[in-house]
């Protein structure tokens, strides 16, 4: 089997499909198929593009099939701080600024650190002015799970742990690197206190409608839930690994602390 063929039925058995289900949706025979995967047939890269499109994979993993069989890539992939990407900075500020008083950040798909608005960067001064030590680095992942940051003042810190590293775990699974190591878990798991069995304990707030992050600072206490947005029409590599993160308060008296915050770094 060649590289293309192993990464064709990876991506196909990933969606689901049979070499007759594929063959139906693309429109060509299923022998075509399976000679393909095979390696007795060598794709044109029209029918590679066509193939990427029918099984609705990422930009990245579409470049990835084109490399296998031999075909430069079709989608480019940016630093975010490239000129061209100008106006997506421009837009992602936007987004930044208009969710004042409330927390956002812009994060990659490693989960590091690319953007953060004003209230994002206040919380983070206040929770170091009430003893966290962050460590070095830009990874919000390795922030939340490390024994001096924000482990410190998250109240339900293991139910929110488990559900974070279940995330993580999965969405290794399902990219074409699922053979590779998972660094950014591995890094976690070497961390002190982390749970033993975050892959099958039962979640408190399993039935809710979503994750609620209970912070207790000293006598403060406050709930925060997020949304994450990613860019629906990218065709940019990094584009369409970004993710929008908004927190946003759970209940009026945090909605009253970022108001106050906010007000007091004015």
């Amino acid at each position: 089997m060649t590289a293309f063929g192993c990464v064709l039925k990876e991506l196909r058995q990933q969606k689901r499909l049979s070499q007759m289900s594929l063959a139906l949706e693309a429109e060509v025979s299923s022998r075509h198929i399976s000679f393909m995967e095979n390696g007795r047939s060598k794709p044109s890269r029209d029918m590679v593009l066509h193939l990427s499109n029918i099984l609705d994979v990422s930009s990245r993993d579409a470049n990835l099939l084109l490399s296998s069989a031999g075909f430069t890539q079709e989608y480019s992939e940016s630093e975010l701080s490239d000129e061209k990407l100008k106006d997506v900075r421009s837009a992602l500020s936007y987004m930044m600024d208009a969710h004042d008083p409330y927390p956002a950040i812009v994060v990659d798909r490693e989960w590091n650190l690319l953007m953060a608005n004003r209230t994002y960067m206040m919380l983070t001064n206040y929770f170091l002015q009430q003893g966290a030590s962050f460590p070095d680095t830009t990874n919000v992942m390795d922030v939340f799970f490390h024994p001096d940051g924000y482990r410190l003042f998250v109240k339900n810190w293991e139910d929110v742990a488990i559900f974070l590293l279940r995330r993580i775990y999965r969405e290794h699974l399902a990219s074409l690197q699922r053979d590779m190591p998972n660094s950014l878990l591995d890094r976690i798991l070497m961390m002190p206190g982390i749970p033993k069995d975050w892959k099958v304990r039962p979640l408190e707030f399993a039935a809710l409608p979503m994750v609620k992050v209970e912070i207790e600072i000293n006598s403060l206490q406050l709930a925060l839930f997020s949304t994450i947005s990613t860019f629906g029409t990218a065709l940019d590599v990094t584009l369409q690994d970004l993710r929008v993160e908004h927190y946003f308060p759970g209940d009026e008296h945090s909605k009253a602390f970022f108001t106050k915050l906010a007000s007091e770094y004015q």
